[in-house]
């Protein structure tokens, strides 16, 4: 079972990874819609989908956020919930602001 969570850990990551990047490639009325329809999807599930498969499989806790998992894991830091929210507000606009850029 570890190897699944290790797969759904790694498919999050690469999954922020290119919503991040999405705003060197996309021009800003979709990379704006497309934050919209993730900040949406957040809202009805109360949450990350990708979060909620991995806590219903044992490989989330249900204290902790993804990104403070990514924190604790990658970069060996400690940080709290706000702190994870505000890095996920971060996450979100990031693209935005990419795509502003000429």
């Amino acid at each position: 079972m570890r190897i699944v969570y290790e797969i759904l850990f790694l498919v999050h990551l690469v999954a922020i990874l290119l919503a991040i990047s999405i705003g060197f490639f996309l021009p800003l009325s979709v990379v704006v819609a497309l934050v919209f329809l993730h900040r949406i999807h957040i809202l009805v599930f109360h949450g990350c989908v990708l979060s909620r498969i991995q806590r219903v499989l044992g490989g989330l806790p249900c204290n902790q956020g993804f990104l403070e998992i990514c924190a604790q894991r990658i970069f060996k830091k400690t940080i709290t919930r706000r702190q994870g929210a505000l890095l996920d507000y971060a996450c979100a606009l990031t693209p935005v602001v990419i795509a502003l850029v000429p």
